[in-house]
């Protein structure tokens, strides 16, 4: 397959101009020819403190329903007491009560009593939350799981209460046919593959499933995001497999001289700085003659090397071109400071595209488009920090866990075993891109210890295992 890129197109796509009163002549516009993320140059409208919005969302485009009216709990209470006979009007009063107690937040939002409910939780969300649960869904999700999750939402309790309450739950529509998912291209493949095992395991017990869905979700996209950072920042070296980050444990103290602190957040941080430089560049290398093709990096490669030398030539000629417009475009940095060093290891083409990437990233940082590229990868940070960073001090963030998402992820990395050695427990944190340094290991140790979930044979790790927390 040949590889030639249409710089027409990408100039029309990018809005490059002759004439213009302000210093750039161009508009970065990534997610047209290759979608990766869901975020934009411009800040988040609303965080993303309440997930089960999301969560929703997602849940409804895995079972392909859409909820078009809000569920009130007055409807539902309604609903419910309009399936039973009562003999006096006390009862009826009696009845509703009940429901209210045991099936109403004090928030006025159902309880998760069966797996299905996810599909009511509020569908008056934000584009953006939309946005972000479509991409989920597009990353993580399969027609395999969509079928065995319809069959989990479609089990109905054998309790006569919950089954009660679970049928007079509305009938929800399905998708329309019309609706257009964004599908994104995948990057980190190893990371889907675990999300699939992970979640059929949830999908075994409706209990299980319940309580813990919603963090599987959140530490997921986390999971995501944080290995597509690392693979973009390696470029044409990325490897298909997972790159650990070192977390802290909610309560421990830590120091700056810790693995934990130099290779977790400060490490994660520096590779999701760029993230805004990498999509374009990505971007601009897609307005390629393949129509219907999105290509990574290290798809680019391999199609580079399919050519001929004359073809080879010809794509080098076209990358320096784009360089030189893009430049002549940007007139508000000093072009003459930029200086570009690569190593000799590297193609023709890969050096071309590592210059590509340094120009764009260069202009961002030398200009006052410095606060949209912060703005970008500021969707992902400010989510870690609600949820998987602690600030600690003089020392700022680092990757944190609590002991209850500790003990969600000892449960995935256990799955149906009744008991596991607990060097493997610590390679299955780590399949789900989770290490710990020495002090964090111990403090796990003494943890498990302490809820009698240890059992000894000697103390060296071989023979300490950790018994079934389900």
């Amino acid at each position: 397959m040949t590889y030639k890129l249409r710089l027409d197109e990408l100039q029309k796509g990018y809005r490059f101009v002759s004439e213009s009163k302000f210093n750039i002549r161009l508009t970065h516009l990534p997610g047209k020819r290759i979608r990766i993320l869901p975020f934009k140059a411009s800040p988040l409208k609303q965080p993303y403190d309440d997930f089960k919005l999301i969560i929703g969302e997602f849940s409804r485009l895995a079972s392909k329903k859409e909820l078009l009216v809000e569920l009130e709990h007055d409807q539902l209470l309604k609903a419910v007491i309009d399936r039973v006979q009562t003999k006096q009007p006390m009862d009826e009063v009696k009845l509703k009560s009940i429901i209210q107690t045991l099936f109403i937040d004090d928030k006025g939002d159902i309880e998760i009593f069966h797996p299905a409910v996810f599909n009511y939780f509020s569908s008056q969300n934000t584009k953006e939350h939309v946005q972000l649960a479509e991409f989920l869904y597009s990353v993580l999700w399969s027609e395999a799981l969509s079928e065995k999750l319809l069959i989990l939402y479609s089990n109905k309790p054998t309790n006569i209460l919950l089954r009660l309450v679970y049928e007079a739950l509305p009938q929800l529509e399905s998708i329309q046919q019309t609706r257009k998912i964004p599908k994104y291209k995948i990057l980190v493949s190893k990371v889907i593959e675990q999300f699939q095992k992970d979640v059929t395991f949830l999908m075994q017990d409706h209990q299980l499933f319940i309580e813990n869905f919603e963090k599987l979700i959140r530490y997921y996209y986390f999971f995501y995001i944080s290995q597509l950072a690392r693979s973009l920042n390696v470029m044409f070296k990325a490897q298909d497999k997972i790159e650990p980050l070192y977390f802290n444990l909610d309560w421990e103290n830590t120091s700056r001289s810790r693995t934990s602190y130099i290779e977790g957040w400060r490490l994660l941080e520096s590779v999701i700085k760029p993230l805004f430089s990498h999509v374009n560049t990505l971007e601009m290398l897609n307005y390629h003659e393949n129509d219907g093709e999105s290509y990574t990096y290290i798809d680019l490669n391999n199609r580079f090397s399919e050519l001929s030398s004359e073809e080879k030539d010809y794509v080098i000629e076209q990358m320096n071109t784009l360089i030189s417009s893009y430049k002549e475009h940007v007139s508000d940095v000093n072009w003459e400071r930029f200086h570009f060093n690569i190593s000799s290891s590297e193609n023709d083409f890969t050096k071309k595209v590592h210059e590509l990437f340094k120009v764009i990233d260069y202009q961002f940082d030398q200009s006052p488009r410095q606060k949209p590229y912060d703005q970008y990868q500021s969707w992902f940070s400010d989510y870690c920090k609600q949820y998987f960073l602690r600030k600690r001090g003089s020392m700022g963030y680092t990757l944190n866990l609590t002991e209850d998402y500790l003990m969600f992820l000892t449960k995935l990395s256990m799955g149906n075993q009744e008991k596991i050695r607990l060097v493997l427990l610590f390679e299955e944190y780590q399949k789900r891109g989770i290490v710990f340094d020495r002090d964090s290991r111990d403090r796990i140790v003494s943890l498990f210890e302490k809820l009698n979930l240890l059992e000894k044979k000697s103390d060296s790790g071989d023979a300490q295992y950790v018994k079934s927390i389900l």
